[in-house]
């Protein structure tokens, strides 16, 4: 493998597409597996926007990784069980864990039953927290481990004409999740950060389900593929960046890509 290695073993979840989809790409080359996790499959496409866990790999396999493909409804118990036995049972654990699936109910509160509200926090805080109880052990006995919850700026922002109540609320506890961990297991070689998603992050799943988000950004966020290039960079950092949540301006300043800042903030939404 030409490339730097990183790490034996990358979980990324949501990687059909935008987000998770740069990140699988940057990090293609610089592990030895690569595990691709997400709903959209090809017998299962998202009947919205395009992308599927299979059209990923594909792109990917001459990159120098084995890339495993992992169908999951990170919501439900048993599919996000059967991802742990594979990556613990063939692949023998996980060292690098990329938590960037996320669900937003998009609706006013009130128009929303809690059902939403329960679904927005199974996707964006209880599955993050069920795989990095079930992969930390094993990273803990090997002394090495990075995690990256993929966050968003709606955790500590209201964007305009936007209802995301439940969203928001789990996003600000993914962000919280993030810095306990790093502090409970600070010392034994595992980095735990987050990623404050508070720019746009450019891709044709915005574009289909926001029509003219961040119009006045376009010299802001970044696409997909910076973003996964500045997710590879924070996953080869240790201590220095455990316990932070890094927003888009954060990662600039470190240099972990070198997209504009935008013109303005307000208004803007971001979907992985």
């Amino acid at each position: 493998m030409e490339a730097a290695v990183i790490g034996r073993t990358a979980v990324v979840t949501g990687a059909a597409r935008g987000g998770g989809r740069g990140v699988a790409q940057a990090l293609a080359g610089h592990v030895e597996n690569l595990v691709l996790v997400g709903r959209s499959t090809a017998a299962t496409p998202n009947p919205r926007v395009g992308g599927t866990l299979e059209q990923v790999a594909d792109e990917l396999r001459d990159r120098g990784s084995t890339v495993l493909v992992q169908p999951a409804d990170l919501s439900r118990a048993a599919d996000r069980q059967a991802l742990v036995d594979l990556v613990t049972g063939s692949l023998g654990g996980c060292d690098l864990l990329v938590n960037n699936a996320a669900f937003n109910p998009l609706g006013a509160f009130l128009d929303r039953s809690t059902t939403s509200f329960e679904a927005a926090l199974a996707v964006n805080v209880t599955a993050p927290a069920a795989l990095c109880h079930a992969f930390l052990p094993g990273m803990l006995r090997a002394g090495f481990g990075r995690i990256v919850n993929i966050g968003s700026g709606a955790a500590t922002t209201n964007y305009d004409g936007i209802a995301q109540v439940a969203y928001s609320t789990a996003k600000a506890a993914m962000e919280r999740l993030s810095t306990a961990l790093a502090g409970e297991f600070a010392g034994r070689g595992v980095a735990v950060s987050c990623v404050r998603v508070d720019e746009a992050l450019r891709s044709e799943f915005l574009a289909e389900l926001f029509p003219g988000a961040g119009a006045g950004d376009t010299a802001g966020g970044c696409t997909p593929d910076e973003f996964g290039v500045a997710v590879r960079w924070l996953l080869a950092q240790g201590d220095e960046v455990s316990g932070r949540v890094l927003t888009f301006q954060h990662l600039r300043d470190a240099g972990a890509f070198t997209a504009p800042a935008p013109a303005r903030t307000k208004g803007r939404v971001d979907e992985r």
